[in-house]
This record gives C-alpha cells, structure tokens and sequence, in this order.
C-alpha cells in the first residue's frame, strides 16, 4: 500500500493534478470481467499503445504535425477508462464502452488502428 501511495505521489507531482490516495481507490466485490470481455479491452489497450508508441516514433523523425497530436489524444481518450471498467466490469454500461471506441473509429477512419473492430474480434475469438 505504501509503495501505491508512493507511486500515485509521484504521478500527481509529474503531471501536477491531484492523484486519488490509495485509500480512495476501491476495488469492490463485483463479479469478475468475463475473460472474453477481458481481452477485448486489452486487445484494444494494446492496440491503442502500440499505435500511440510508432506515431511518436514518426514525430521523432520529422515533428508531430497538429493532426497527429490530436490524433494520439483522442486515441488516449477513447481508451484511458478501459482500466476502470475492468476493474468494476458489473458497472461497467458496455453499450458506452462501445460506442466511445466506435466515436474515435469514425472521427479517424484513416488512422490505423480500429478499435472497437479490435474490441469485437478479440471478444468472440474468446467466447
């Protein structure tokens, strides 16, 4: 518990916004993610990372055009709560999940990374 306080002190002083206490964070009681749900979220996760990773590569060999950085934002954005969900995946509105990666599909078609494609292959090859 102390190295998680340690490690969320450090967090909000890099980024400079409160960071949750390790007393806030609360895993509850819910039953587990189905481990074909699991997966798909860090199918997705996965994808979302690798693809953030090679389009700061690019940025590092010739600059990271307004676009792009807005393009790895919203790729960030239509993932970040996927940890959150889960965690607590019986809370968890499935319908949200799928439509805030289908949102970023349709924002950026081109992008080259498909995420809820990602989230929907990952989940039956695992039903």
């Amino acid at each position: 518990m102390k190295r998680l306080e340690g490690m969320l002190e450090t967090c909000e002083a890099s980024i400079g916004t409160p960071a949750r206490t390790a007393s806030a964070i609360r895993l509850t009681n819910m039953p587990p993610i189905p481990e074909s749900k699991l997966r798909a979220c860090l199918a997705v996760l996965h994808a979302a990372c690798m693809r953030a990773r090679l389009l700061g590569y690019q940025g590092q060999a010739g600059g990271l055009s307004v676009e792009r950085a807005e393009l790895i934002a919203d790729l960030m954005d239509a993932v970040h709560h996927l940890p959150d969900f889960i965690q607590r995946w019986a809370a968890c509105d499935e319908r949200r999940l799928r439509g805030m990666l289908e949102a970023f599909d349709r924002k950026w078609p081109h992008s080259g990374v498909a995420l809820l494609a990602t989230y929907d292959a990952a989940a039956a090859e695992h039903s």
